[in-house]
């Protein structure tokens, strides 16, 4: 998308790698994107920016304080001149503090997070820098502001009215560093939009450079909101999808329970009739014991009235056989 919005632009305004490159930042992800970005350009006065940021780490690190003196000037004194009114001689001068020049260019390599493998030869004799090594010097600034307080608040007041705050004066904040001369003008800055973007824009014989600076930014301004429109929904587009994912996870576990509801109930009843089925087959039993008991007490009563039947049937025989001989003997 980026791609057709600086292609349009730089068919527009006749901008080409030899005259045109460009970086950019969207902090809300991290994700950076850029157009001829490691092609190499004068820098100009943009090396004061890694300069001060170098001088500031030091002052973080406790190896200085923001009182102390360098060449009779406070390091406050020092930031705003270089910084904010992009003092040339004083910054100069402080080049020299850092010790030999290539010892002074790795220090700015390393804030901008570029191996020294990495960087070309003219890199350590000349005073240029490419769009993506300013970028990774503001991406740095961006993610360690209190590293780097005072550097941050000396851009926020550096060039009103030009530059990124050409177009974006009354609208945004922006933290910026500008350098220029023989037919170049840069710009690095912090453009701080809702979610914040950081743009690098270099030119070179550039028809009315500092308008092509003010309006990119604009367009980058306004690129970032859409960014940040996309980001809201897709956090909304997530909230949703989390919730219906809440909601599921939660019928689940509802289902889970009436599950688990429905067959302990059934293993109850289960229970409950195997418990049923046990007492009737012990009633069951108890009757046929009962009904047994009975029919052998029954059995027992008819044996006895047999027995009892037989015996008086004896005793009569006897008594006819007793009677009997007596009458025979009288009637003899």
């Amino acid at each position: 998308e980026l791609e057709d919005l600086i292609g349009t632009f730089r068919e527009e305004r006749g901008l080409t790698e030899e005259n045109f490159s460009v970086a950019y930042c969207y902090t809300g992800t991290g994700e950076t994107w850029s157009w001829n970005g490691d092609r190499f350009f004068p820098g100009a006065s943009l090396y004061k920016l890694s300069l001060m940021m170098g001088l500031a780490r030091k002052v973080s690190s406790g190896e200085l304080s923001q009182e102390d003196e360098i060449y009779g000037m406070d390091i406050s004194y020092i930031e705003k001149m270089s910084l904010t009114y992009s003092h040339n001689e004083i910054s100069e001068m402080m080049i020299g503090y850092f010790g030999p020049f290539r010892e002074y260019r790795l220090m700015q390599a390393e804030l901008a997070g570029v191996p020294e493998e990495e960087l070309p030869e003219e890199y350590f004799s000349n005073n240029i820098f490419s769009a993506n090594f300013m970028l990774g010097v503001l991406e740095t600034l961006y993610n360690d502001p209190a590293t780097y307080p005072n550097v941050i608040e000396c851009l926020l007041e550096a060039q009103p009215e030009h530059y990124f705050r050409l177009r974006l004066e009354g609208q945004y904040d922006v933290a910026q560093k500008y350098g220029g001369g023989d037919h170049y003008l840069h710009t690095a800055g912090i453009l701080y939009t809702p979610t914040p973007c950081l743009v690098v824009v270099m030119t070179y014989y550039v028809s009315n450079a500092e308008a092509v600076i003010g309006d990119l930014a604009q367009m980058l301004a306004d690129y970032s909101l859409t960014l940040d429109q996309r980001a809201d929904q897709r956090e909304e587009e997530a909230r949703l999808q989390a919730e219906a994912e809440a909601e599921a996870a939660r019928l689940e576990e509802q289902a889970r329970r009436e599950e688990e509801a429905r067959q302990k109930e059934q293993a109850r009843l289960e229970e409950q009739a195997r418990l049923e089925e046990e007492r009737q087959a012990r009633e069951e039993l108890q009757q046929l014991v009962q009904q047994s008991q009975e029919e052998a007490r029954l059995q027992d009563g008819l044996v006895m009235e047999r027995v009892m039947f037989c015996l008086v049937i004896v005793l009569f025989l006897l008594l006819v056989a007793y009677f009997w001989r007596k009458f025979r003997r009288r009637g003899s």
